[in-house]
């Protein structure tokens, strides 16, 4: 069945050996170099410098807790953005990922707008994005709006490139981002912070922490709002014909989010902690349309999640640690284009999502093996009324991922084996509630390994296979709202995927520079792949385009100095064809894919001052399968100041300070410079 597939990757995977050549052979230089390299002995004067990235050890790590994914025990290759590395809780984090490794973030162009990310090619859709273990992706489909989370929610965010953790319980086609809600403070706190900024946006927030007997108890309420009513060259959807091009002021564009998150960690005894914690938000977001004429479509939504957690040590039977979590979680939305200014016809309707999900996971050091399991079960309902064309629609979903690894050492610890099992499972219908039919029912088994070998403590050389699935979405098979026209026709798509690198990490001489580099070339061989297609008017469809092949090679050189701060570069090489035999699009590159990615950032300062500059570089990204209608390659500069003292802490960015224009879905600009001050202030 997967023969041609297999082929594919195969013969691209070897072609990525060769070259290797120019990558492996440098990781047994810097080997070498680590080898006779002599340290000074350290200076118990002058602090060490850290650098915020994967621990690199050779000894075999002690196990963490249940809820957390150990870095030390990770093959593949991973990124940790922490809340030290935005300036404010004033933005949006798709601007705050979009700096990573690998990544591409594709937004709408506004603050709290429309945005998804993808990794090493990709599509948004492809992304498992996790908060907290909870899998975002829902039923209804499509990527995970990165900017419906607030900055003010999160502590961290862990991107993990190709095979996903094991935690995960899927094996996602792109890899896997998770999300980290706000965590418990060590002392009872409040703080409180407002946002200002140019085209209408405000903030403001508070987070209070404090003690409940024996529990930690924290809540955080956030509130995010601006009209982005910004200026902008508008071609009325003829980019070839520049007779009709005016510049305009973006109208309809604003949005307004309202945001609540509270947890309750009580330690039980005997080894076993229960956690509980409640989300929701409120979100409205008004819609332009891609000729600028729209003034009334919008799209709102609300959100409530409870989520439910225990973590032992003592109640496994067999396993030593166990974590178990049980979520609820109801979302109701309502697109309003009753005058049809999107282009799809007039609509009204209003969508209710529930899910509820059962996760387990637990582990149990045997011998010189750690074995490790997961099991989640999900129900889903999607019920969908259009109040201009009844009927009512009723689609749900039952799906289930169970997965195993077994991580061995060997070599005294320095050689780590990780195969891993994933089997995943889906059950649907769609259609009339009183006459609803079968949609699909599919059963995958994705099996994946990785090697990791820590040559000494300070290089590290990586390699991972693994298989990926994913089947086609509710919204990719019968449309959505006013953006997306349905294909029922679609099918499951799968991947074959590899990735074969080396970490470097060290300390010069005098202990106050540390350097990291990091390098690795990946492959991805996909079969029935689901792309997404868009018209000069913006709207979008969703496509098997048979086989394709992503073949790219990524590189990140990070420098900290104790007293001048941190400067990274990092880029990214990419290569996404279609090879479907007899299609138009044979040999064309990907839609929604930049052929490059640079990234130049610059932090100095320590924690009362620091100042921050991102430079990001971009370009050969195509709109559509035939490669018609390129995007404008993007450069874009954001700089950031933030400054604490004993009256609290004031921060100023400036997103995009030269002030150009880009687009990332055709018919939906950028917005122009933005300016956001903030203060905070915690007692």
């Amino acid at each position: 069945m997967h023969t041609r597939s297999s082929f594919i990757f195969w013969r691209h995977f070897r072609n990525s050996c060769y070259a290797a050549g120019a990558l492996v052979p440098l990781g047994f230089v810097l080997s070498a170099l680590a080898w006779f390299a002599p340290l000074v002995n350290a200076d118990t004067s002058t602090p060490a410098v850290e650098l915020p990235e994967v621990v690199v050890t050779a000894n075999r790590p002690e196990a963490t807790d249940p809820d957390t994914i150990n870095p030390e025990l990770n093959t593949g290759f991973s990124t940790r953005v922490n809340r030290s590395d935005w300036i404010s809780d004033t933005g949006n984090l798709g601007d705050v990922l979009a700096k990573a490794p690998g990544i591409q973030v594709r937004k709408t162009g506004s603050l709290g707008g429309f945005a998804v990310m993808s990794m090493r090619g990709s599509l948004s859709d492809q992304v498992a994005v996790y908060l907290d273990g909870f899998l975002l992706n829902d039923a209804t489909g499509g990527g995970v709006n990165l900017n419906s989370i607030g900055l003010g929610e999160l502590e961290s965010v862990d991107v993990y490139e190709g095979a996903s953790p094991l935690q995960g319980g899927r094996a996602a086609i792109g890899g896997a981002v998770f999300l980290s809600s706000r965590s418990e403070s060590l002392k009872d706190r409040t703080t409180l912070s407002v946002g200002l900024g140019n085209q209408g946006s405000s903030g403001a927030g508070i987070n209070t922490y404090s003690r409940l007997g024996n529990s930690r108890v924290s809540t955080t309420i956030d509130y995010l709002t601006g009209s982005n009513n910004f200026r902008y060259l508008n071609d009325n959807g003829t980019p070839l014909n520049h007779d009709d091009d005016a510049t305009e002021q973006r109208i309809n564009n604003g949005f307004r989010r309202y945001s609540l998150l509270a947890k309750i960690d009580t330690p039980l005894g005997n080894d076993q902690t229960l956690k509980a914690s409640f989300r929701g938000y409120d979100n409205m977001q008004k819609l332009p349309s891609w000729n600028n004429l729209g003034v009334h479509t919008y799209l709102a939504n609300q959100l409530q999640h409870i989520q439910l957690k225990l973590n032992s040590n003592a109640f496994p039977i067999w396993y030593e640690r166990s974590s178990i979590a049980v979520d609820f979680q109801k979302q109701e939305e309502r697109y309003d284009d009753r005058l049809g200014e999107i282009g799809l016809g007039q609509q009204d309707e209003k969508a209710t999502t529930r899910a509820t999900a059962v996760r387990w996971f637990a582990d149990r050091a045997l011998g010189t093996a750690l074995l490790e399991s997961n099991f989640d079960w999900r129900y889903e309902t999607y019920d969908s009324a259009d109040a201009l064309h009844p009927p009512t629609t009723r689609s749900d979903r039952i799906s289930f991922g169970a997965a195993a690894s077994a991580t061995l050492f060997r070599l005294d610890d320095r050689l780590m084996i990780k195969p891993t099992l994933v089997l995943q499972g889906f059950l649907g219908n769609q259609g009339a509630i009183a006459a609803p039919r079968m949609l699909w029912d599919a059963l995958h088994t994705n099996p994946q390994i990785g090697i990791r070998y820590d040559i000494d403590p300070r290089i590290v050389l990586k390699a991972n296979f693994s298989r990926g699935q994913r089947d086609p979405a509710i919204y990719e098979l019968y449309g959505d709202h006013g953006f997306f026209l349905g294909n029922p026709d679609l099918v499951a798509e799968s991947s074959l995927n590899g990735d074969i690198g080396f970490e470097f990490k060290n300390s010069l001489r005098t202990h106050e520079i540390a350097i990291q580099w990091t390098s690795a070339i990946f492959s991805q061989a996909i079969k029935d792949g689901i792309t997404k297609t868009y018209n000069a008017q913006g709207i979008g469809k969703a496509i098997n385009i048979g086989q394709a092949q992503i073949l790219g090679i990524e590189s990140t050189l990070r420098a900290a100095h104790f007293s001048y701060g941190t400067i990274s570069y990092s880029t990214t090489w990419l290569n996404a064809t279609n090879e479907t035999p007899n299609s138009m699009a044979y040999g064309k590159q990907l839609p929604g894919r930049f052929r490059e990615t640079h990234a130049l950032s610059h932090s100095w300062g320590g924690p009362r001052f620091n100042i921050k500059s991102d430079f990001l570089f971009q370009r050969g990204l195509y709109f559509d399968s035939q490669n018609f209608f390129p995007a404008k390659n993007r450069a874009t500069l954001d700089v950031g100041i933030k400054a604490m003292n004993a009256f609290g802490e004031i921060t100023l960015s400036v997103q995009n300070v030269t002030n150009k224009q880009y687009q990332d879905f055709n018919g939906y600009p950028y917005a122009d410079r933005l300016v956001l001050a903030g203060y905070k202030i915690t007692f």
